[in-house]
């Protein structure tokens, strides 16, 4: 967040629903759109089979990919809330 007003409003959500706003819904789950539609163009069978995305190893495939990008989402969404915690700290005490 780059101004204090904006993360004012936004630390309002608590830090729970920030991880889950920002952390897994808004990056973890679109970055495994992303990485299927990568994997989809790479791999010219898999995109235009049917049965590929419903097999055994797609779907073990695809749970691997939510559980890490979630992570992923989760880990790098805790750091920007203690950053932007910190910052908003320095500047409310700065005031």
């Amino acid at each position: 967040m780059s101004n204090k007003k904006e993360w004012g409003k936004t630390r309002l959500l608590g830090k729970t629903k920030y991880i889950l706003s920002y952390g897994i819904l808004a990056w973890g789950i679109p970055s495994v759109l992303a990485f299927l539609l990568l994997i989809g163009f790479s791999n010219q069978d898999a995109i235009f089979s049917f049965s590929a995305y419903f097999s055994d190893s797609f779907i073990t495939k695809l749970i691997t990919i939510v559980l890490t990008f979630s992570f992923v989402g989760y880990f790098l969404s805790q750091w920007t809330w203690i950053i932007n915690e910190r910052n908003f700290s320095k500047d409310t005490e700065a005031v």
